[in-house]
């Protein structure tokens, strides 16, 4: 169950998991460290908040939002007076590190990352603690093949979120990619259709399954119990051929491209950079 402290999702999901009396160890729970927290000396401060957010113990997995580290305060994005982002004094390896040692507390089980570039992850591999996952934007429309594969090879599995692209409002709306969000939908391709009535499903579960079926995580984002639980029915067999079809749609289309924003160089070296 993902929960983001920019999104202020953490207190509604603590009050559901209180609410359904469901027992903490049957509900795996994620959430992030936001980039004004990076300093080693706010990491588990921040922790300890979600903690209580959650009405939680402890989190199964806990993820640096960003490689980039912004200015230390309680203001979510720190602006100076020039409009731009104040940024940090402390590196991403050094939050590494740091929720490394955490860890050992039984706060966390497990540290991950997210929307890192391959010279960012190696730099988290050279610290000795070696990312298991990496949660990272893949889609039809952004494929990213070639850094796919080279999750692979270092034996980090991938969890891709928007795993429908442009079906999520927010890249709709904000200004960083609300130019290419709004063209046609991904879902809405003739071929994802076309596959739809083959499997007998539908052009959400196509794209789904093609993430699935190619060894990843998928984490599709609804509050609309339908569609959830049409989410939940994804997991079937696709031909290789017809993923090899879905991957034909790869336009190296980019949703999440908050590189100015953040000041920071987000994707270099990768495809939709």
């Amino acid at each position: 169950m993902p929960t983001k402290l920019p999104y202020e999702t953490e207190e509604f999901i603590g009050n559901a998991i209180r609410k359904s009396r469901v027992p903490p160890n049957e509900i795996f729970i994620t959430t992030k460290l936001w980039c004004n927290s990076f300093h080693p000396d706010d990491v588990e401060s921040a922790l300890d908040d979600s903690l209580r957010n959650l009405q939680a113990d402890y989190v199964d997995l806990y993820l640096l939002h960003y490689p980039c580290t912004f200015a230390r305060g309680a203001e979510r994005f720190p602006k100076g007076d020039d409009g731009l982002m104040k940024m940090g004094e402390t590196t991403y390896v050094n939050t590494w590190k740091t929720l490394s040692k955490i860890q050992k507390t039984g706060k966390v089980k497990a540290i991950r990352e997210s929307t890192f570039n391959q010279t960012g992850l190696e730099n988290l591999i050279n610290t000795g603690v070696a990312p298991a996952v990496h949660q990272m934007e893949v889609h039809p429309f952004l494929t990213q093949n070639t850094f796919n594969d080279w999750h692979k090879k270092q034996e980090i599995h991938v969890m891709q979120f928007s795993p429908l692209g442009n079906q999520n409002s927010f890249y709709r709306d904000i200004y960083w990619s609300n130019g290419l969000a709004n063209r046609g939908r991904l879902i809405d391709e003739p071929l994802l259709a076309e596959l739809g009535k083959e499997y007998g499903k539908d052009p959400v579960q196509i794209a789904l399954a093609w993430g699935v079926n190619r060894g990843r995580t998928v984490i599709p984002k609804s509050t609309i119990q339908w569609q959830i639980e049409q989410n939940l029915e994804s997991e079937f067999v696709m031909e290789k051929g017809d993923l090899q079809r879905v991957d034909g749609l790869n336009l190296n289309l980019r949703f999440n491209m908050p590189n100015e924003a953040y000041r920071w160089p987000l994707y270099k070296g990768l495809d939709g950079a």
